[in-house]
């Protein structure tokens, strides 16, 4: 069974670069939004990261967080 290829580790300088942006989509934005901006910057749908990205902004905009 071949080795899967290692997942894209963002580097310190892109983290830093997308926090405004996804500070404001937090506060401002939509559901679609936030899904959207994960698959800009590589999170596909089928990635549990994904999966929890979207039920924690669920949970942070229903006030359970």
């Amino acid at each position: 069974m071949p080795d899967k290829p290692a997942k894209r580790q963002h580097t310190r300088k892109e983290i830093r670069d997308l926090k405004p942006d996804l500070r404001r989509l937090l506060k401002y934005g939509s559901e679609l939004e936030l899904m959207q901006f994960l698959r800009e910057i590589g999170i596909k749908d089928e990635d549990p990261r994904f999966a929890t990205a979207v039920r924690a902004y669920r949970d942070l905009k229903s006030g359970k967080l």
